[in-house]
């Protein structure tokens, strides 16, 4: 769902959908949002992989390059 809060254009995701938290759910992301205009990307910590928040899963790696990549397209990130 795409609004606008306080001059910035938010893409909110729905809290129903396919796990998110690897590199390639960033690019999915990026491309969802590409010529929007978008600002910030709001993910539903329901819509994370399980183990996305548990650093000792090994899946903090995976984790950091989700976040690094849609800050390298000048995106913020909320959950």
């Amino acid at each position: 769902m795409l609004e606008t809060l306080n001059g910035l254009t938010i893409w909110r995701l729905a809290a129903a959908g396919p796990a998110i938290g690897s590199s390639a759910s960033a690019s999915d992301l990026l491309g969802e949002t590409y010529g929007l205009g978008i600002d910030v990307v709001v993910v539903p910590v329901a819509r994370l992989e399980p183990a996305f928040l548990t650093l000792a899963s090994g899946l903090a790696g995976l984790a950091g390059e989700f976040v690094q990549k849609l800050q390298n397209y000048g995106l913020r990130l909320a959950f």
